[in-house]
């Protein structure tokens, strides 16, 4: 009687007989054989590719393809060769009249033309330079397929006319030499491309030596973004240029014996990875960084914050950046923005980035796309210290990020990308028309220096761009005097012209969609800026020379918007244009110093333009509340709108100061002169001005153990901050009054007898008042202003 499982069994028997057993007969010596040439393959790698040995040149997709459709051919021969050996040969050895099937000896011929052909490509052509006569090269490999060709056909043409070959081809001995010419051949193109290959795996470990995976996900995402992310940053280079590095090259090794053996076994089915960078951190701060490739020591290196030249190596948190010899004027440290002078000794973050940096350049000397993108650059520190110094989240100093640049480029010339950084730092605040002028002739002696390759193609970019802005603030620097002259109308003109040179080539650059893609990133970010740029050309040339131009390309707000991104640098072009500009007049043109204002007040989030807002000279009238007066007073003007023009004209620099500048004293007992008596004086209900000039001397030496002249000197301040409130916008508020008097102390004139000997000249006055508030959140006195305190003191003026 039939039973379903009976019949289920029966079926199971005749599948295992019939399929299962042949398979694991016939599949498992050839699985045994193919997993030792694989071996093979693995073990011949280090002597077929040595540690210095090139790698492929291009970072294309198309070269990455190419060398793992070649890796694939090199196993496939394994593969038939392992067939070869266990399935064909034995068959024919033990069934005398068996031989070859066509098929198979026509696969064996074809797969040894193929690797031979490949595997002489992977030996001659491959991460070789490219000969100056490339035309014998491409003969040659010609030649070679002609005759591969040749051979292929020939052997067709034998096993064609009957149902088998010729013994030559299909006898015993045939089995065995196909055999082994596939093994050679499969293990050398296996070996030669798992070894050129750029698969990486990064291992950290702790200050023990136990396996540190933060510290190793941290070196592979700092290694991303110097080699795998597209270039950044609109003046200077933010990473590295480099892009090829391939994303999916980039890998961790697990912590964990369990999981190393995973990892182990899922290798076997993923693309090789030849590279392994060992990281280990040490007890005195350093970090060991080991470069291997293949099993060999490709480069090592101790890292250090001395290596590194960083600050805390400097006494005092000095850097040694005056003894380096630079020409350029240097970027002293910047107090209004924060600087202290000192620095921190925690260096971890940085030589970590240090180690991600060697990695990167280590690389590079084997792979000449990655070279591309570094712009010259050969030396690991120089690239690390480059790095540092432009990530935002340094903790150096301005100061110190200065010294960190010069000794960028002081350790490697070669490195542009480091030079335009420092030439950024040097002239970023920049405010003279000598000083601008030099750092537009150095722009343009770097552009000519730049490689003439696809990686230096940012670099270029940004160099234009910087180019555009130092003509522009050339111009917008110089005077109306200096402007009558007939060689500065020359010069200013030449200076504009060469800006609009630039601009139409970053304008037709960025116009084509094949670059929009290629750096997407970089369009993304430079476009609105470029466009914004442009139109500060034109802007800047009819308001300085009275003479129009046009920029073809240029896009108006509502089509840029719709385009890109508006960068905070584009806003601050933006700003700098509305400023600029002189279409408008009276409460039109205050309204539009408003919306500049406005579009500043976004820009300036970024630090880096803080600092070239408060000295740019395209800004420059900003600080001058007269200038902006006479923009915004309307021609021919009642007394009244004269007025109005006045206090908008007043709204406007203080809100431009408040943005740009920093804080003073808000109140009048925190200036220098009481400070230090502000919480005595409170105590005694003294909490102004008026009330300090209410109260008797003695009273206020008994009580707060001052000497005479302490006592006097308060008297002359507190007869200043009267004088000052006597100009009428000043009066009621007294912040204002408290403002000027902060100017006047600057100025060392802190008695009525020095102001009323300055109020001699107060065109000087003015001016040197202006410049002093020049970093500070204060409106310079202006015309109006000092014309009152002339009279309060009963100053004749001239």
């Amino acid at each position: 009687m039939r039973t379903a499982p009976g019949d289920t069994s029966k079926s199971w028997d005749a599948f295992y007989a019939h399929w299962v057993k042949p398979v694991v007969h016939f599949g498992t010596p050839t699985l045994v054989v193919f997993a030792v040439l694989m071996a093979l393959a693995v073990i011949a790698t280090p002597l077929l590719v040595a540690a210095n040995t090139p790698g492929v040149r291009s970072g294309s997709k198309r070269a990455g393809w190419a060398l793992r459709d070649a890796y694939w051919l090199g196993v496939l021969c394994l593969v038939l060769s392992a067939i070869e050996a266990t399935i064909v040969f034995p068959l024919s050895r033990n069934v005398p009249w068996a031989r070859h099937a066509p098929w198979t000896a026509g696969v064996s011929i074809g797969l040894i033309t193929a690797a031979t052909i490949v595997g002489f490509s992977l030996i001659v052509v491959v991460g070789k330079p490219r000969p100056e006569n490339r035309s014998v090269l491409q003969w040659g490999i010609a030649g070679l397929c002609l005759i591969a060709a040749i051979l292929i056909a020939g052997v067709f043409a034998e096993i064609g006319p009957s149902h088998w070959p010729s013994a030559w081809l299909g006898g015993k001995l045939a089995a065995v030499i196909y055999a082994l010419v596939l093994a050679a051949l499969g293990v050398g193109i296996v070996a030669r491309t798992r070894g050129i290959g750029m698969g990486l795996l990064i291992q950290g470990h702790d200050k023990t030596g136990a396996d540190d995976a933060g510290l190793g996900a941290f070196v592979r995402a700092r290694l991303y973004s110097l080699g795998s992310q597209q270039p950044k940053g609109i003046l200077v280079t933010q990473q590295t240029d480099t892009s090829t590095l391939p994303s999916g090259a980039l890998g961790l090794i697990p912590a964990g014996t369990l999981a190393k053996l995973a990892a182990l076994f899922v290798s076997l089915f993923t693309p090789p990875t030849p590279w392994r960078v060992d990281v280990t951190e040490q007890g005195d701060g350093s970090v060991v960084v080991a470069v291997r490739r293949n099993r060999q020591v490709a480069d090592a290196a101790v890292i250090r914050p001395s290596s590194l030249e960083l600050p805390s190596t400097q006494a005092n948190g000095g850097s040694a950046a005056a003894d380096a010899g630079d020409s350029t004027p240097a970027a002293g440290p910047d107090v209004l923005a924060g600087d202290t002078g000192g620095s921190g000794g925690d260096w971890t973050t940085e030589l970590r980035t240090a180690a991600a940096t060697f990695t990167l350049l280590a690389l590079s000397k084997r792979y000449d796309h990655l070279k591309a993108g570094l712009c010259g650059a050969t030396d690991w520190r120089s690239v690390a210290l480059q790095v540092i110094a432009a990530d935002p989240a340094s903790q150096l100093t301005t100061k110190d990020k200065h010294a960190v640049l010069v000794h960028a480029v002081a350790d490697d010339r070669g490195n542009k990308a480091a030079e335009l950084a420092l030439l950024n730092d040097c002239y970023r605040t920049a405010s003279s028309s000598s000083d601008l002028s030099d750092f537009a002739a150095k722009l343009e002696e770097l552009l000519k220096k730049l490689p003439d390759n696809e990686g230096a193609l940012p670099l270029s970019l940004r160099s234009r761009f910087n180019m555009i802005v130092a003509y522009v603030n050339y111009a917008a620097s110089l005077t109306p005097a200096q402007l009558g002259q007939a060689d500065t109308q020359r010069a200013a003109d030449g200076a504009l012209r060469k800006a609009k040179k630039q601009a139409k080539f970053l304008l037709r650059f960025w116009s084509q969609d094949a670059n929009q893609n290629k750096f997407p990133a970089l369009y993304q970010s430079m476009y609105a800026a470029v466009n914004f740029a442009a139109e500060a050309i034109g802007v800047e040339r009819y308001r300085s020379l009275h003479k129009r131009f046009s920029i073809h390309g240029v896009l108006n707000d509502s089509e840029l918007q719709s385009r890109v991104n508006m960068t905070l640098l584009a806003r601050y072009e933006h700003a700098c244009v509305l400023n600029r500009g002189r279409q408008k007049q009276g409460t039109d043109k205050a309204e539009e110093y408003g919306e500049a204002v406005a579009e500043l007040a976004i820009a300036v989030a970024d630090p880096a333009i803080l600092m070239m807002a408060r000295t740019d000279p395209s800004l420059a009238e900003l600080h001058d509340v007269d200038q902006v007066r006479q923009a915004c007073a309307a021609p021919n003007g009642t007394r009244r709108q004269r007025e109005d023009a006045a206090a908008n004209a007043f709204e406007v620099a203080a809100r431009f100061k408040d943005l740009v500048g920093e804080p003073v004293p808000a109140d009048f007992l925190s200036l220098s002169p009481f400070a230090a008596y502000r919480d005595a004086l409170a105590l005694r209900g003294i909490h102004d001005a008026a009330r300090l000039w209410r109260t008797p001397g003695p009273r206020l030496r008994s009580e707060l153990s001052i000497t005479r002249g302490e006592v006097a000197r308060w008297r002359e301040v507190t007869s200043l901050h009267r004088m000052a409130g006597a100009y009428p916008a000043a009066s009621g508020n007294g912040n204002r009054a408290t403002q000027a008097v902060f100017l006047l102390l600057k100025a060392d004139l802190d008695s009525v007898s020095a102001v009323r000997s300055a109020l001699t000249s107060p065109e000087q006055l003015r001016k040197n008042l202006r410049g002093l508030a020049e970093g500070w959140a204060v409106v310079a006195p202006g015309e109006d202003e000092i014309g009152a305190w002339g009279r309060h003191l009963g100053v004749p003026q001239p």
